[in-house]
């Protein structure tokens, strides 16, 4: 690997190659990762792992997520892989594989598995390093009479007032995972990542149930994003907070868990993750990652 690159990892602090990072992001992902620093949500569980050349400019980057994960009922620990990029100018050189190594090397350890996502142009990329993709479940939940029982008491949260934005703190804070069978927890960074600056007008406040639900309406389909609790919650109480006459359905973009008796559950490749499973671990029969802890 020629010279002119420099490997340089957790920056954050520096104002000059964060921005570097950001200026990347921005042109590869269309994602800019600076009021997410700004506001303090970019903590020590979000380290880039990146090339810089001779003019301190980041030209190729590897992300790394440690995560605290529920799995089957037991705590695993994991790596989450995210926001893999290199300069159009700087492709060919082995940079990403260089850092993908690395980053192995440095974790595995310490670590159960190591899990991202991928878009179709890279799927050649991950095998190499012995990940293996694996097909993620849909969660769809077909809304009867039984579940039609609408509750009162669910309003949207304003980020911009202090007092909703607080609620979010905290519960993101003290999430309790929303899945025995597989979620994430001690993952407030990214969760308040996606709420402030991805779904701002998509969260909302069961007072009763101290409870954040993240959901969209689509057509006769309510998306159900995201649960943010401190206490185990009941899917099926909760979602009678959130069901319509208009509402058809309820599509889980996270492992719930609820009586499979009760879904419709379809394989799917839209979230197929690669997954470097070092500890052999039993992965659940379904299961999909939540969409609130994607790096």
């Amino acid at each position: 690997m020629n010279n002119q690159y420099q490997l340089v990892c957790d920056y954050k602090h520096n104002d000059e190659l964060r921005s570097s990072f950001n200026e990347l992001s921005e042109k590869t992902f269309g994602l800019n990762f600076e009021k997410w620093y700004q506001d303090g949500y970019w903590n020590d569980s979000y380290i880039c792992y990146s090339y810089r050349n001779e003019d301190n400019k980041i030209v190729s980057n590897i992300s790394i997520h440690p995560m605290d994960i529920m799995m089957n009922g037991e705590h695993k620990k994991a790596i989450q892989i995210g926001t893999v990029m290199t300069d159009e100018n700087h492709r060919k050189q082995g940079l990403a594989r260089k850092l993908m190594e690395h980053i192995i090397s440095t974790y595995k350890e310490d670590y159960d598995l190591f899990y991202l996502s991928a878009n179709e142009t890279v799927l050649d990329f991950y095998p190499r390093f012995g990940f293996k993709l694996k097909e993620e479940t849909k969660f769809i939940l077909p809304v009867s009479t039984s579940i039609m029982q609408v509750r009162k008491g669910v309003r949207q949260l304003e980020l911009s007032n202090d007092a909703d934005l607080a609620v979010l703190i905290d519960l993101t804070e003290n999430r309790y995972p929303a899945s025995n069978t597989l979620d994430t927890f001690n993952d407030h960074h990214l969760v308040r990542f996606y709420c402030t600056n991805v779904f701002t007008d998509s969260i909302y406040y069961i007072e009763k149930e101290n409870s954040i639900v993240v959901f969209n309406i689509e057509g006769n389909t309510l998306h159900l994003l995201g649960v943010i609790s401190d206490r185990e919650v009941d899917l099926n109480k909760l979602v009678t907070y959130l069901v319509s006459n208009k509402i058809k359905q309820i599509e889980f973009h996270f492992t719930p868990d609820i009586d499979s008796k009760q879904l419709t559950l379809n394989k799917t490749s839209q979230n197929d993750r690669f997954i470097l499973n070092l500890a052999n671990i039993e992965l659940p029969q379904d299961y999909v990652f939540p969409s609130l802890s994607q790096g």
